[in-house]
């Protein structure tokens, strides 16, 4: 089904409208606030979990996020 894989790099700058505190490791804050954001972006049953969606096998949000 997904035998074609395109990757593309993305630059972009982020400022808060207040101080901002992040923990030692930002990767995974950053990914989650991401994967949040995509989520409720691309999702087209937003009541269902990934894992009992009829759509998670062509779902870009659970090919990124979850592996499938």
């Amino acid at each position: 089904m997904r035998n074609h894989f395109t990757f593309a790099q993305f630059q972009f700058e982020l400022e808060t409208v207040e101080p901002l505190q992040l923990p030692a490791y930002k990767g995974s804050t950053l990914r989650g606030a991401f994967g949040h954001a995509f989520k409720k972006v691309v999702c087209a049953l937003r009541t269902k979990t990934c894992g009992d969606c009829l759509l998670n096998e062509r779902c870009v949000y659970s090919y990124i996020f979850i592996g499938n």
